[in-house]
C-alpha cells in the first residue's frame, strides 16, 4: 500500500486523557494503524505496511475543547506519513518531536453528540456476526429457543447473586463477577450470549456512562469502580450513551500496570476473588482487587448496579421477540402471520444446563 489514508473520528469526553487511551486499531492484514491519545496531549500514530519500515507519528501538543467529536485524517505516501485534524497537519512522521500547539481555533469544534459515536458500529457488527453463524448453522426455531430460555436463567442468576452480595454475603462475589462476565465477555471461542441474542433480535444494548473519566489523581480504586458505573438511564451524571460492547473494550489503567478493558478486568477479578489454588502466582493487580474489594462498599456498590443493569438489558432482549424491520429471521421459523416470534419464558432448566450460543470459527473465536 504505497498512497492511502484513514478517517476516523472518536468523542472526546475530557483532555488530555489521564491514561493512555487507544482510539483506533486497524488490521487487515497488509495494513496495521494505531492511534493512541497520550496523557501529554499529543498523539502517538503506529502505522505498519507490509513492504515498508514501520512508521510512527507524534502529533503536536493538542487543546481540544470538550465534550466535543475530533475528526481525525492519517494519510501516507511511500515513506512518510502525517495525521490531520480537520485539513490542519499536527504531525508527520518526519518529525520526531514536533513544537508547538494547537488550539481550539484550528481544529473545528462539532457539539459533543449523546451518544457514543461507535454505538451503531457495534450494534451492526453483532448483527452481521449473527447472520453469518446462521446462515452456517441453518434454521432452527428450538434453538433459538434454547438461547433466550438460558439468557432468562442466566438473568435470574445474577440477579440473585447481586442480591445476595449486598446482603453482606460477599463469598458470592466471585460468582457473581464469573456470571456477569460469562454473559457479557463470552470465552475464547464463544459469542457472549447476551450480545448474541441482542442480535438474533436486532435489540440495542446502550448503558449510559459519566462523560468524563475519574481524575488523573484519583484512587486507583476509584477506577475500578468506575468501571461499573453505568445506568440504564440518563440522569445528571450519566449522560453519555454508550453500547455495551463499546464499554467492555474501553480502557481502565491499574496500579503498575497496562490499561485493560472492562471485560479483561472482570477476568482479573474472578482469578483475584475466587479460592485459593496452589498453581496460582500471586501478583500485585490480584492483592490490589482483593483489597479494593474488601475494604471499599463503594466498588462493590458499583458492581452490583452493573450487575442490575446486565439483568435489565437481558430481560430487554428477552422481550423484543419481534422481527426487526426488513429483516429475515436468521435463525428461527417464520410463522404464517409473517411474524417472528421467540418463547423466552419457558421453564427454566437449571444452571447446570444452559445452553450457550455457537462456538465461533476458527481458534480466535468471535468473544471480546
Amino acid at each position: 500500500m504505497d498512497d492511502g489514508s484513514v478517517f476516523t473520528e472518536f468523542q472526546v469526553s475530557s483532555w488530555p486523557p489521564p491514561v493512555t487511551q487507544t482510539v483506533l486499531r486497524k488490521s487487515d492484514g497488509r495494513l496495521d494503524l494505531t492511534i493512541r491519545a497520550k496523557p501529554s496531549g499529543r498523539l502517538r500514530v503506529e502505522l505498519t505496511r507490509q513492504g515498508y519500515q514501520p512508521l510512527v507519528i507524534r502529533s503536536k501538543h493538542l487543546y481540544v475543547r470538550t465534550p466535543t467529536l475530533l475528526r481525525l485524517n492519517v494519510v501516507w505516501r511511500g515513506t512518510e506519513a502525517a495525521v490531520a485534524a480537520n485539513g490542519q497537519i499536527i504531525g508527520t512522521s518526519s518529525d520526531v518531536f514536533p513544537e508547538g500547539v494547537v488550539t481550539p481555533a484550528d481544529i473545528e469544534r462539532t457539539e459533543a453528540l449523546a451518544d457514543h459515536v461507535d454505538n451503531q458500529r457495534a450494534r451492526a457488527s453483532r448483527l452481521q456476526r449473527v447472520e453469518l453463524m446462521c446462515a452456517r448453522l441453518g434454521p432452527g426455531k428450538a434453538r433459538v429457543e434454547s438461547w433466550f430460555t438460558s439468557l432468562a436463567t442466566a438473568g435470574r442468576v445474577i440477579a440473585d447473586l447481586a442480591e445476595m452480595v449486598r446482603q453482606g454475603r460477599r463469598h458470592h462475589l466471585a460468582g457473581l463477577v464469573a456470571e456477569l462476565a460469562r454473559l457479557v465477555a463470552g470465552g475464547q471461542r464463544n459469542e457472549p450470549l447476551l450480545q448474541w441474542c441482542a442480535g438474533l433480535v436486532d435489540a440495542p444494548l446502550v448503558v449510559y456512562a459519566p462523560m468524563a473519566p475519574p481524575a488523573r489523581t484519583s484512587e486507583p480504586v476509584t477506577w475500578v469502580t468506575s468501571a461499573f458505573d453505568v445506568t440504564l438511564g440518563r440522569d445528571e451524571g450519566h449522560q453519555l450513551g454508550v453500547d455495551l460492547d463499546v464499554w467492555l473494550q474501553h480502557d481502565v489503567p491499574l496500579p503498575g500496570g497496562q490499561p485493560i478493558p472492562v471485560a479483561g478486568l472482570m477476568a482479573i477479578i474472578v482469578e483475584a476473588l475466587c479460592l485459593e489454588r496452589p498453581d496460582r502466582v500471586p501478583g500485585a493487580a490480584f492483592d490490589f482487587i482483593r483489597t479494593a474489594f474488601s475494604q471499599n462498599d463503594g466498588a462493590i456498590d458499583a458492581l452490583c448496579a452493573f450487575a442490575s443493569a446486565v439483568c435489565r438489558l437481558a430481560s430487554a432482549v428477552g422481550a423484543a421477540n419481534r422481527e426487526p424491520p426488513g429483516l429475515e429471521p436468521p435463525c428461527g421459523e417464520a410463522d404464517p402471520s409473517g411474524s417472528f416470534t421467540v418463547q423466552v419464558d419457558a421453564p427454566v432448566r437449571g444452571v447446570g444446563s444452559r445452553q450457550g450460543p455457537p462456538a465461533a470459527e476458527g481458534a480466535g473465536g468471535l468473544g471480546i
